[in-house]
């Protein structure tokens, strides 16, 4: 079986500098990589020669309609543990929708980084117009297709064993694009998923599922079941802010607030978050809102455009103390689902 690094899906070559892959058409992993120095952005790739060519790209025809199969990026577990893993689902953002950006950078990448993740498969579809997976949504704008992605999602499952996946702790997360994704796969399969983890972007509620004032019955009933934690700046409007949503959803439930201060993405600089924490009735997982205060002046990468009001992710994604990790080892599908 063809490696990711060997396969032709997307170009992989050594960085001319280190031992990371470089970035599409560059020859180096990032700008600050040079030869007078080893040093790295903050939002470097990171990738390592070993994990792309530990990782595979599966094909699966997902739309009979479509003009090719759909390619999902499989990243077994870096760091495995006794027993079936635990299955990560990373939907990615727009700017990567028909390779329009390198697939391999500023996503996928950034989740491979956190060391508390390495024990996980990461499932990650391209999004690939001609495969069936992508839709438009009420706008006439890119969306994820949910039924596409679950189809997919499920034969990746099947391909890998029960004996080395746990479907019990099958979790989603996505950027921007992807994270209305991510909310809208809840709504029509969340009752398999053991928690979701939106980043950057609302819910749009497609296919009437709230229609007129009304959250249809068996998608309610589904939300209700499924632990969910939003990461959000205060100030980005660019994929749409699940924040009233979530307080609707919520009204009247007993809710805890505190603020904590994380790492930022450069060495001395930190975001300060307001973390709310909503408890679920019936027992089922807290719902629970990371939201940081913005635009964010952590990175100098951002200090000409006023701060990032939208790239959350690099820092929810690959450092540890940002939580993520932690809420998902907390969640699992009950088994009687």
């Amino acid at each position: 079986m063809t490696s990711a690094w060997d396969s032709d899906v997307v170009e992989c070559k050594l960085c001319d500098h280190c031992e990371y892959r470089a970035e599409r058409g560059k020859s180096t992993c990032c700008d600050q990589c040079t030869a007078q120095s080893d040093s790295h952005e903050a939002h470097c790739p990171r990738l390592s020669r070993e994990v792309l060519q530990q990782s595979r790209w599966e094909h699966f025809r997902c739309d009979l309609g479509a003009e090719e199969e759909a390619v999902c990026l499989v990243v077994p577990p870096r760091a495995p543990k006794k027993g079936p893993a635990p299955v990560l689902l990373f939907l990615t953002g727009n700017g990567h929708v028909d390779d329009r950006q390198d697939f391999l950078s500023g996503g996928v990448d950034q989740l491979i980084r956190n060391n508390e993740l390495q024990h996980y498969v990461l499932l990650a579809p391209k999004p690939l117009w001609k495969t069936g997976v992508l839709r438009y949504n009420h706008n006439w704008r890119n969306a994820w297709c949910e039924d596409a992605v679950w189809a997919l999602v499920t034969e990746m499952l099947r391909r890998l064993g029960p004996e080395n996946v746990d479907p019990t702790r099958l979790y989603a997360t996505g950027l921007s694009l992807g994270a209305i994704g991510v909310w809208h796969l809840a709504l029509r399969y969340g009752e398999y998923l053991a928690g979701i983890v939106p980043v950057s972007g609302k819910c749009e509620w497609p296919f009437k599922s709230w229609y007129q004032g009304r959250l249809d019955p068996a998608v309610a009933k589904r939300l209700e079941q499924i632990p969910v934690r939003c990461y959000q700046i205060d100030a980005d409007r660019y994929g749409g802010t699940p924040i009233h949503d979530l307080e609707w959803l919520c009204w009247g439930l007993p809710e805890t607030t505190r603020e904590v201060t994380l790492k930022g993405m450069d060495v001395g600089r930190s975001v300060d978050v307001k973390i709310r924490s909503w408890e679920r009735p019936n027992g089922a997982g807290n719902w629970e809102l990371w939201e940081a205060k913005g635009p964010l002046t952590d990175w100098a990468y951002y200090d000409d455009w006023g701060g990032d009001k939208h790239c959350l992710w690099n820092r929810v994604y690959p450092f540890v103390d940002w939580g993520m990790p932690e809420f998902l080892a907390s969640h699992s599908v009950p088994k009687d689902r």
